[in-house]
């Protein structure tokens, strides 16, 4: 008695031949021009296992030792140069806290709400008039254009003192008036639905 396979059958298990050879559902998909869902349904629909059979290579090792003529452990990482236009980056006295401080909950809606550690740090920053003025001249692209806070900056919280400084070093009298209103938009805490009490 010979068995006959259909079409469908011989395309699922040249697909299940590709996967089992080390391709991953995604690749087998895209090399059938499939989705992976379909991929997976041709497996379902001839049994054939998902995954691929689970190869014993021995115990794993107790412990990881690099090789003796391999770097320091762990390879420190360098930074990256600063260009010669933004040079002041890296006399900030902001350099060494981490940059998620100066990204807090989007919620905020005081002063009182910063981490005090950004405060310190550009209360004493030597470049703070610089700091001030690349956040005033850049644009972010997310919706309107707003203030950018540079990698290490918070132009838009300045107070008038240091915009009247700044406006003494670079010229500007602050930010654009139309940056001013998408700033108040971004600060203005959410609208509240009431619903009125059921009778």
């Amino acid at each position: 008695m010979t068995v006959t396979t259909t079409e469908g059958e011989q395309r699922a298990r040249l697909m299940h031949a590709a996967y089992r050879n080390g391709a991953s559902l995604t690749q087998t998909a895209a090399l059938f021009g499939l989705s992976k869902s379909a991929v997976h349904q041709a497996f379902t629909r001839y049994d054939l296992p998902r995954r691929p059979p689970r190869v014993n290579r021995g115990p794993l090792p107790t412990s990881v030792r690099p090789p003796d003529d391999a770097p320091p452990w762990p390879v420190p990482v360098g930074r990256v140069p600063a260009r010669p236009e933004q040079d002041w980056h890296t006399r900030a006295a902001c350099t060494d806290l981490p940059t998620d401080l100066f990204y807090p909950n989007h919620n905020i809606q005081t002063v009182k709400d910063i981490d005090r550690r950004v405060v310190d740090a550009c209360n004493r920053c030597p470049v703070l008039p610089d700091c001030l003025a690349a956040g005033l001249n850049d644009v972010m692209a997310f919706g309107e254009a707003t203030p950018q806070r540079t990698a290490r900056g918070c132009a838009a919280d300045s107070t008038a003192g240091v915009q009247h400084e700044l406006a003494a070093t670079t010229g500007r009298t602050g930010p654009r008036p139309d940056r001013r209103r998408s700033v108040r938009r971004a600060v203005r805490p959410p609208r509240r639905i009431r619903r009125r009490p059921e009778a």
